[in-house]
Order: structure tokens, then C-alpha cells, then sequence
């Protein structure tokens, strides 16, 4: 039995996560399970953002049900407080979701992350953004205000300080704010080469390139950082109107259809055999499936 920390379905974030979780069960049990053992799945709420102890009661559940591991969750804070229940419970928390760099810094030896660091990812980008640009171009790091758009926000600026560009523009936004209009005029106002967006939530996301789309600006470079620009529909859904006159954007994943690894021409084919044959939209894999795809092919 292994324990499985998940937002609700009715979610797009939860119902992704769950595909890959399910595709991945099929494949081990059909091919015998763990030493002749089939994989059974508990599946528990996170519950909201906002009530992290939710998430906390769930992890006691799994505790008191005995599982073997538990894989979660989908957003960080929900993650962030099950992760120290289960470091307390002694069970292995397998995280395949961005989350704080400092949860594998605590030194706790039941936690472990699939995702690279929040640090690795930027210094990537901009060393990518240094080979494009001259020294001193402009930076501008818009980040949510949670615990996870802080600790990326502060890491993104040092990156590119590091690769001898100018932050010029250090802003926040509120995650219950729909009207970013005022503070893109600000940014607008710098004309800064680079954007670099650190969202979690593809609503937020859509509502930055909305107002970025009014104020009719364009840069260089708009990098996106976070699970925010990961979702099916803001990747395939016809939202080119809200980003029309940007010239480059780039979004931060550890995975892609286009990487040349071994299996992912496999994968992809047999994520839209799967998807079909269970009814569900998509058949072209994201992200969010392929994260706990690997981390229940890994707990196996």
C-alpha cells in the first residue's frame, strides 16, 4: 500500500497527477508488482492552500493506515507541512513537485525530491539568458507572495546577478489579485530585456500576460518558473491572444517530448493509449504526468 498526498480531482493540477499515478500502477501490477505483491494506491486530500492542516491530518491517516511510502503533493505549502508529518512518522515522502530548496536542506532523512532545485533551474536560465544578451542587460524577477515565490524569487536574483546582469525590478504579487494592471505599468516603465514570472497557479499566470497584453509590452525574454505555467490548458488551450506580442518566452521543465531521452517517444504513445482508453482529455502527456509516473515507477 502506498500512500498518495493529492488535491482533488476537480482540480486540473490534481486530475493531471493522478493520470500519471494510474497509468504507472497499471504497468507494475499487469507486469506482476513488487515481488509477485500487487501496488495498492490510498489516495488522500491535501485539501486547500490556505489549510495546510489538512494535509497534516492526511498524512496521520496514511501513517495510521501503514504504508509502505507516500508520494505527494501538488501545491508546496500543503507539501511543505506533510512533509515534516512524515518525517516524524519515519515513512519515505516522495515529493515529484517544485517546492522550497530548503526542504531537502533540513537535513531529514525521509524526504526526497525528483524535481531539480529551485536554484539549479535559474542559473540554467540565466546562463541560457547571458548567452543571448550583453552584460548589464536588464532584469525584472516577478514572483507570487507565498513561501515558494519568495525562496525562488531570492535564488532567480542572485542567479542573475552571478551572470553580471542588473536587477532592476524586485516585485511581488498578491495571489488573490486579478488586477495586476498597476504593477505592470511599473515594469513597463523600466523596459527591462528579461522578465523572469514565478507563479504556482495557472490563473495567476493568465492574469500577469493579460495585463503585460494591455500595457501592449514587449521584452526580449519572458522567462516562466513554477507549476503555473505547466497546466494542460495554458500549454494547449488558444491563449495566444494574451501573449501575442512577446517575443521569446521560456518555461522551466525537467521534461519535454522534445528531450532525446531513451523511452520518451514510448511514453508519449503510450500516455494517449492510456488516456484513451480511460476516457480522459489529453492524450499528449505534461509535466504533471510524467512527474508521478516516475515517482511511483521509483517507489516500486
Amino acid at each position: 500500500r502506498i500512500g498518495v498526498l493529492i488535491a482533488n480531482e476537480e482540480m486540473e493540477s490534481g486530475l493531471e497527477q493522478r493520470k500519471g499515478y494510474e497509468m504507472a500502477l497499471e504497468e507494475i501490477n499487469e507486469s506482476g508488482g513488487i515481488k509477485g505483491c500487487p501496488i495498492e494506491l490510498v489516495y488522500k486530500d491535501e485539501g486547500e492552500v490556505t489549510s495546510t492542516e489538512s494535509a497534516q491530518v492526511s498524512i496521520l491517516q496514511l501513517a495510521d493506515e501503514n504504508v509502505l511510502a507516500i508520494i505527494g503533493g501538488t501545491t508546496n505549502d500543503p507539501t511543505m507541512r506533510a512533509a515534516a508529518i512524515a518525517g516524524y512518522f519515519k515513512v519515505p515522502f516522495i515529493i515529484p513537485i517544485k517546492t522550497n530548496d530548503e526542504l531537502t536542506q533540513s537535513g531529514n532523512q525521509w524526504i526526497f525530491r525528483l524535481k531539480s532545485t529551485n536554484d539549479s533551474d535559474a542559473q540554467t536560465a540565466f546562463e541560457m539568458v547571458r548567452s543571448e544578451l550583453e552584460p548589464g542587460a536588464s532584469v525584472v524577477i516577478l514572483y507570487e507572495q507565498s513561501a515558494y515565490g519568495e525562496s525562488s524569487a531570492v535564488v532567480a536574483a542572485s542567479a542573475a546577478m552571478s551572470q553580471d546582469l542588473n536587477v532592476d525590478g524586485y516585485y511581488s504579487f498578491s495571489t488573490r489579485s486579478s488586477d495586476l494592471t498597476a504593477l505592470v505599468e511599473e515594469i513597463v516603465e523600466i523596459a527591462p530585456e528579461v522578465v523572469y514570472i514565478i507563479s504556482s497557479a495557472k490563473n495567476q499566470t493568465e492574469n500577469i500576460f493579460a495585463a503585460l497584453q494591455s500595457q501592449r509590452f514587449s521584452t526580449n525574454m519572458i522567462i516562466g518558473h513554477g507549476p503555473g505555467f505547466l497546466e494542460r490548458s495554458f500549454l494547449f488551450d488558444e491563449n495566444e491572444k494574451i501573449y501575442s506580442n512577446l517575443r521569446q518566452i521560456f518555461i522551466l521543465t525537467n521534461w519535454s517530448s522534445d528531450l532525446p531521452w531513451v523511452g520518451i517517444e514510448d511514453f508519449t504513445q503510450n500516455f494517449a493509449v492510456f488516456s484513451q482508453q480511460n476516457g480522459y482529455d489529453g492524450v499528449f502527456p505534461v509535466s504533471r504526468n510524467v512527474e508521478t509516473y516516475a515517482a511511483l515507477h521509483l517507489v516500486a
